[in-house]
């Protein structure tokens, strides 16, 4: 695979977004320099979830943590509306993810996200749709129509690159 590198159970992708079969898994791989795309992460911090009521229940914040630590190349082309702009965020993954290793793992959560209605809500939707197989672009697009006008606020997060 050309301008591909694997890296543990990750893939160092360059040169435009390419379907492959990697042993069993179907991995989405995503252009640019350093951009790092993920297949099934197989080491993950824990996550601790508080002890009070969360906006969705503990079994969809923890899928919505796993599929951002997984996915990278979704979430990172899916903006936020909460005000997260102000925290320093560029995208609906940084409302899960605090920061990854050199190879791609996460070594640290965000907590922001498990406790906020809008970035779960964003986050679980691109899940959803992504599960459901729609292009990244038509997922963006989606996101923009229905969260997009509940607010003024939004990340400053780039559009996918076009096919």
């Amino acid at each position: 695979m050309s301008g591909m590198k694997k890296i543990g159970g990750w893939w160092l992708a360059a040169g435009g977004w390419k379907r492959v079969a990697g042993g069993s898994a179907l991995l989405l791989m995503a252009a640019g320099a350093g951009f790092v795309v993920a297949s099934a992460q197989v080491k993950q911090p824990p996550l601790e979830l508080p002890p009070y009521q969360l906006p969705k229940s503990n079994d969809i914040v923890r899928a919505t943590y796993k599929f951002a630590a997984e996915h990278p190349e979704v979430l990172s082309y899916m903006p936020c509306f909460c005000s997260c702009e102000m925290m320093g965020h560029k995208s609906n993954a940084d409302c899960f993810v605090q920061t990854r290793a050199k190879n791609g793992d996460v070594t640290a959560w965000q907590p922001h996200g498990m406790v906020c209605p809008m970035c779960l809500a964003v986050g679980e939707y691109a899940m959803r749709q992504n599960a459901a197989g729609k292009p990244v672009a038509e997922i963006r697009a989606a996101v923009e129509d229905r969260y997009g006008k509940l607010t003024e606020f939004r990340t400053p997060t780039p559009n996918p690159p076009k096919k």
